[in-house]
């Protein structure tokens, strides 16, 4: 998930204010649902997997990866997902400049979370 919520927020994000006002809300609707057949049923593994991982071998390191993937839930259904039910309305270039702007916080936590898998395996 750490690749896909770069391209996202560096790619696709952005590219939302390329589409027109007219093919807007057809081009979002697309997007909210073929992106939920993606990142929807890995997003419940990565968090049930991280329950069952802290709550078989209680760790710090453990703690910390089922934190940022509760977080990242949070941050998905407390702020991207009010947003982008916003842009099924139409077009708004500030409601996808915050879209992008909130969506920082995800990303920094899906990368914190790799680094911290990588380190995990390795050690």
């Amino acid at each position: 998930m750490t690749g896909v919520i770069w391209l996202v927020q560096i790619l696709h994000y952005p590219s939302f204010k390329f589409v027109s006002e007219k093919e807007f809300v057809t081009f979002e609707q697309f997007h909210i649902k073929r992106i939920s057949y993606v990142v929807v049923p890995v997003m419940l593994v990565e968090i049930t997997t991280a329950i069952i991982a802290y709550l078989n071998h209680p760790s710090l390191l453990l703690l910390l990866n089922m934190i940022f993937n509760s977080l990242i839930l949070l941050f998905t259904y407390a702020l991207s997902v009010p947003y982008h039910n916003k842009l099924k309305e139409g077009k708004s270039l500030k409601t996808i400049k915050m879209l992008a702007y909130t969506n920082w916080p995800r990303t920094i936590f899906w990368s914190l979370r790799s680094l911290l898998l990588i380190y995990l395996i390795w050690v």
